[in-house]
């Protein structure tokens, strides 16, 4: 039987395409600002909702309410609500669709609610309207034994209405980290104070009138104030406050009366206080291996899932849902709605003797471009690591440089030992090294973001290397890893993209490094070759979007890049992937192309929240099987949104039978761009990494770049970084 390629998704039982709606006319009794409407009737819409039995309502055209049922209780001190006439909202419309896809998620939430108090799970919501149900019981496929960490099982429903009028229903299965009952950060500045340096995320233990719990970045303990302080502003204590909200019940009065008051900031960039017995630490992968990163070692393959079993546990918990609300259950998606099929892959990557698809065959055809810095320095931090094993490894790594081109002169000089950073920064004050890079060697606790700083401040390049693995680890792979490293940050190039479909003259990569005041990094690359043309950094940005016209002047800035590596011509079609949600206007864009008379395709390249993509098969007893996909496998959801895998279980050895691939969720937002061909560049790009021959990244190049950018903007100084040659991939 051949492979069916799918998505883990169900669908709703019931048809959206033209939905009959309650409308309501709603007039407020103050003058509200035009940039506040959707919120003030937001947070209208929800009181009414609580109102009237947790019916779904929401904001639609301005200052109209709409909702699945008439609502009964129309009462509210700051507007009045008038009843109008049921209409229609209609799903291959956008507004209309946007309003009734914010219905269906209140649907799917109430529905998974009663689902899980009559099968014992818990249910609530998450982020991006999604929806988890937990099991209450720890999983039982990871032994662990811990007195602060818990690990459950749990799905996630994420609805998405489509504009045909289908409603899928798209399901994960993860495995889900949170601290036990008692964990509180008043116990963590107890019995772990040593985490407060690393931890960065906590939450509230109550949930908000939405029914969500908040979470926040912790900034640090207030030492002066304590639970019965009154902070500036306020009329009362924060335990006060706290008991009034009914967040505090009586039998938690005594311990929250010693809390601890904590300083937290909320997604938008705000500074509040708050009591540390009130929140608890968020647990990821992320934030445990810093915290405790052999527990971490210890359970991390127990959390991985194999495909085929992710598939069947995560339909048993969801399956029998019925959403009243909505008046419909589940259902097995309808083949004719969603289109699966699988890239051609035309391109290419061009080494010096051959071509090939896998970054890794620059082995045997050797690389397309040579280096360009004329020094590899090797530098080993600590007196007591410069050691002869230690001075071979680096050696080794340095010597793997041969393997990846025909031109395999030696650069490399003496070796230089030092303690720290300082020493570094003193030996260097006099000393020109921008041709050359650093190959610095690290032990212990040696600070590599000031050990960077110091090589970037003079216009050295880095690349680092541990010399405190596991002795296994260092083999022929991981010195050529390092080398394809060294090769990249000293102005080589491994491969060149050839046979790329679709027009693009420039790739431009965008990533804001976060929701709060940040800088993006931009990565952009030449399409026939994948080279990267150099990275610019945008001037104002407020959150996840780019203030007022500093997309155009990063566009600008890279219109003048492109020109100068090309004999002052300038790129007839850009190609912009965004890391994530693309919230510029798009204004922008249109102006910037009648400007300079060029077309211009944005994309969004959505990392996270896809469904899982599978092949669907029998075994030999004729049993249903769920596989990873391959390389290039998709499913069209809309014209211009897609769900990609680009790669393989198979290219992950023998760890890609026991993990799911991941795959992305592309959408294009604007341009005359076919969407195949947008695919197709991206699955190109992604093969295109620099710094690794054996694990390329599932993003393409240009958003890994500016991702990875991002990342290190965030840790790097900025009169050090501003001094680094734009053509060096300083963050891989």
């Amino acid at each position: 039987m051949q492979n069916q390629i799918g998505i883990s998704a169900l669908q709703l039982a019931k048809l959206f395409s033209a939905t009959s709606v309650y409308c309501y006319q709603v007039a407020f009794k103050k003058q509200i600002d035009s940039s506040d409407v959707t919120k003030e009737m937001r947070q209208l819409a929800n009181k009414l909702k609580w109102q009237n039995n947790a019916q779904a309502v929401t904001n639609f055209a301005g200052f109209k309410l709409v909702s699945l049922a008439p609502l009964a209780k129309l009462d509210h001190p700051d507007a009045q609500i008038t009843a109008l006439e049921p209409i229609t909202l209609l799903a291959q419309n956008g507004d209309e669709r946007e309003a009734l896809q914010r219905l269906i998620n209140q649907g799917i939430y109430s529905g998974a609610y009663r689902y899980a108090k009559t099968r014992g799970l818990m249910c609530k919501k998450a982020a991006a309207a999604t929806t988890q149900l937990l099991e209450q019981t720890p999983s039982n496929r990871v032994a662990l034994t811990s007195n602060f960490l818990e690990v459950y099982k749990t799905v996630t429903l994420t609805p998405q209405l489509l504009s045909t009028g289908t409603c899928l229903v798209q399901f994960e299965l993860k495995h889900s980290l949170a601290a036990k009952h008692h964990v509180t950060l008043q116990w963590v500045i107890n019995q772990r104070n040593a985490w407060l340096g690393s931890l960065r995320r906590v939450r509230n233990r109550y949930k908000s009138n939405n029914d969500m719990t908040m979470s926040f970045d912790f900034v640090a303990v207030e030492p002066n104030l304590n639970a019965l302080s009154v902070p500036d502003g306020m009329a009362m204590s924060l335990l006060e406050y706290h008991v009034s909200q009914g967040n505090i019940n009586k039998h938690e009065l005594a311990a929250a009366e010693q809390s601890a008051v904590v300083k937290v900031r909320t997604a938008k960039g705000q500074t509040l206080l708050h009591l540390a017995y009130l929140l608890e630490p968020v647990f990821d992968f992320d934030s445990l291996s810093v915290l405790e990163p052999a527990l971490l070692n210890r359970i991390a393959k127990k959390l991985k899932w194999q495909v085929n079993e992710r598939i069947h546990e995560a339909y048993a918990l969801c399956k029998g849902i019925e959403f009243y609300e909505l008046e419909c259950g589940l259902t097995q998606l309808s083949e004719p709605q969603l289109n699966f099929n699988t890239l051609a892959m035309p391109w290419r990557l061009r080494f010096a003797t051959g071509s090939s698809v896998h970054e890794k065959d620059v082995i045997r055809h050797k690389a397309v471009k040579p280096i360009t810095r004329e020094r590899i320095v090797p530098v080993i931090v600590g007196e007591h690591n410069n050691t002869l094993k230690n001075r071979q490894r680096m050696t080794d790594s340095i010597n793997a440089i041969s393997a990846l081109c025909n031109n395999s002169n030696n650069k490399a000089t003496p070796f230089v030992v030092i303690n720290n950073e300082l020493e570094l920064a003193n030996r260097l004050a006099s000393k020109e090294v921008s041709d050359a890079i650093f190959l610095i060697g690290l032990c212990d606790k040696a600070n590599k973001a000031k050990l960077r700083d110091e090589a970037f401040i003079k216009g050295a390049a880095t690349q680092f290397m541990k010399l405190d693995h596991k002795p296994n680890i260092y083999n022929t792979s991981y010195y050529r890893n390092v080398a394809a490293g060294l090769f990249s940050k000293a102005g080589g190039q491994l491969a060149a993209l050839s046979n790329v479909p679709g027009q693009a003259d420039l790739f431009i990569g965008l990533d804001m490094g976060g929701t709060h005041l940040r800088f993006p990094g931009v990565s952009f690359l030449f399409s026939a070759t994948g080279a990267q043309l150099g990275w610019q950094i945008a001037d104002s940005q407020q959150g996840e979007k780019l203030k007022e016209n500093a997309l155009t002047d990063l566009l600008y800035k890279c219109l003048r890049n492109y020109a100068q590596t090309h004999n002052g011509n300038k790129p007839k079609h850009i190609v912009l992937h965004r890391d994530g949600k693309f919230y510029e206007e798009l204004d922008q864009i249109k102006a910037f192309e009648q400007a300079h008379d060029l077309k211009i395709t944005v994309v969004e390249v959505l990392k996270s929240g896809a469904p899982v993509l599978f092949r669907r098969g029998k075994n030999h007893q004729g049993q249903k099987v769920f596989m990873n996909p391959s390389v290039g496998d998709y499913a069209l959801l809309e014209e211009n949104e897609a769900i990609l895998a680009t790669y393989s279980g198979k290219e992950l050895g023998r760890m890609g039978e026991q993990v799911t691939v991941r795959p992305l969720r592309i959408r294009k937002v604007y341009g005359d761009g076919v969407l195949v061909d947008v695919l197709e560049q991206i699955t190109a790009l992604s093969r295109v990494h620099g710094a690794s021959l054996y694990r390329h990244p599932r993003l393409p190049v240009t958003t890994h770049h500016a991702d990875r950018f991002a990342t290190l903007r965030q840790n790097v100084c900025v009169d050090a970084l501003s001094r680094m040659d734009r053509l060096c991939p300083v963050y891989l």
